[in-house]
């Protein structure tokens, strides 16, 4: 599995992935001109539909976001959040125009378009065989919300529903192997679960953990896995500045992925 460090905003975030010795990055149309000049990175291209949905950031035209497309691993092929139906036929128009075009495939697609139909969809995505099928929609079924306000009945039920989640994602991933990058992997528990059986994922969790909790990726010494917790109780953290804490966290998961991947590489499906 090849971890892309995403949440890209400004320079500040550009030095300290490069100040951790980041080998891979995602970005949307509208951060990619902030690593232009970054050599030797392995770099992919979201297609901006998240900032467009969040904060009506407009989309660039087609051709305009496949100009540069040899610049790039992969770029993702346009999705309509909420809108499966849409985003299959936005592959269908695309598809072959650009030779590293990767589809997207919503989580929770199946609502509209029922479980049959949803999962024969994914296979016509993989079938076309394209450099990954991207999986998106998940950072709702995966995100924590330790910062609502919630019961203890309801974390406990959220707790459940997004292992839930994890428990039917990871088959999945296992059928399909190094055929899936993951948008927005922002658990460490999903990390540790796919990290063998999956081409690649991203997310922005190496910055919002510090700075949204105040803590630290780390690779436990006695477990061997990558891990979170309080910067605080962790005696080689708790006098980081946060974008020590920043730089350290990407570097530790960093290390974790290429460590598996290199232990336990993920084999191409047949």
């Amino acid at each position: 599995m090849k971890f892309y460090f995403s949440g890209i905003s400004g320079a500040a975030e550009v030095a300290l992935l490069q100040a951790a010795g980041a080998a891979h990055i995602l970005v949307d149309p509208h951060q990619a001109p902030l690593v232009a000049d970054w050599a030797g990175v392995d770099r992919v291209k979201d297609n901006g539909e998240y900032a467009r949905f969040a904060k009506g950031v407009p989309l660039p035209s087609w051709a305009d976001y496949t100009a540069d497309a040899a610049s790039y691993t992969w770029l993702a092929a346009p999705d309509t959040i909420g809108d499966e139906a849409a985003t299959a036929a936005a592959w269908a128009q695309v598809r072959g125009t650009v030779p590293n075009l990767a589809p997207v495939w919503h989580w929770g697609g199946a609502a509209e378009l029922g479980e049959a139909a949803h999962r024969v969809l994914l296979e016509r995505y993989l079938a076309d065989d394209p450099p990954v099928v991207c999986i998106g929609g998940l950072v709702p079924y995966l995100r924590s919300r330790r910062n609502e306000k919630l019961s203890p009945e309801a974390r406990k039920a959220w707790n459940k529903e997004r292992k839930a989640t994890l428990r039917r994602l990871a088959p999945l991933c296992k059928a399909n192997p190094g055929r899936f990058h993951i948008l927005g992997l922002c658990w460490v528990t999903a990390i540790v679960e796919l990290a063998d059986h999956i081409a690649s994922a991203d997310s922005s969790l190496w910055v919002r953990a510090p700075a949204r909790y105040g803590d630290m990726l780390f690779i436990h010494t006695r477990s061997g896995k990558l891990s979170q917790a309080p910067a605080r109780v962790l005696p080689e953290s708790a006098a980081l500045d946060r974008p020590e804490r920043c730089v350290a966290s990407a570097r530790a998961l960093q290390s974790y992925v290429q460590a598996r991947a290199s232990s336990r590489p993920v084999l191409a499906a047949a």
